[in-house]
């Protein structure tokens, strides 16, 4: 009986072993396989900060003197008082602000697209609407909307507005925001705005080969 057990444990044991070693080996490359995609999303991280702050330093230098703008240097958020754009309590552009945004965005989309690293990185222009605390969040809610609305069809109306590079690629990344009242400034003046907005792409583990087939996998 006891030279059958000890029979019996070898014979077990190899093929417990075996098995042993074949899930360390597999957890080991599953961890090497996400190490690689952290690293990888690591890089990417690094890269679009980089992006972001060549972006907003060359809107800075190309666009913050020649135009009446204030220029976030952190975000890159660009805003343009609602003076030059529109009349008080207006949604239609004013003849000024035409001649501006004529001048204005085929520069800003240059900057944004016309640099190959920047337009790999951009996912997203927001052109956003603003309105005072003066009336209701409903009413100001329609003219932060109205604005931005205004301004975003403005650019694309091939009738009026002159042709300019990467307008066609604009036109699949932007979107018109409207925030009635609720981020205003000091006075009121200066609440009634637009800002130019844009926005990078979210590196993360979904967005690397890894997790893209990591995701496949577990749908199947």
């Amino acid at each position: 009986m006891k030279r059958h057990n000890g029979r019996k444990g070898s014979d077990e044991n190899p093929f417990w072993i075996s098995y042993s070693d074949l899930m360390t080996t597999l957890v080991i490359l599953f961890m090497l396989m996400v190490a690689s995609s952290l690293l990888e999303i690591h890089e990417k991280q690094e890269q679009r900060e980089i992006v972001r702050r060549q972006i907003v330093n060359e809107l800075v230098n190309r666009l913050g003197q020649k135009y009446p703008v204030s220029i976030d240097i952190q975000t890159g958020a660009i805003t343009i008082s609602d003076g030059i754009l529109f009349g008080f309590n207006q949604t239609s552009l004013t003849d000024q602000g035409k001649e501006f945004l004529k001048g204005f965005v085929p520069e800003y989309t240059d900057i944004l697209l016309g640099n190959e690293k920047a337009r790999e990185h951009v996912a997203q222009v927001i052109v956003e609407g603003h309105a005072d605390n003066i009336g209701s969040y409903e009413i100001n809610l329609e003219k932060s909307l109205g604005r931005a609305y205004t301004v975003s069809t403005y650019i694309f109306n091939h009738n009026e507005f002159p042709d300019f590079p990467y307008r066609e690629d604009l036109k699949t990344i932007v979107t018109a925001n409207g925030r009635s009242n609720m981020d205003p400034k000091e006075i009121a003046e200066l609440s009634r705005r637009v800002e130019f907005k844009f926005r990078l792409k979210d590196w993360d583990l979904l967005n690397t080969k890894f997790g893209i087939e990591l995701l496949g996998a577990m749908k199947s």
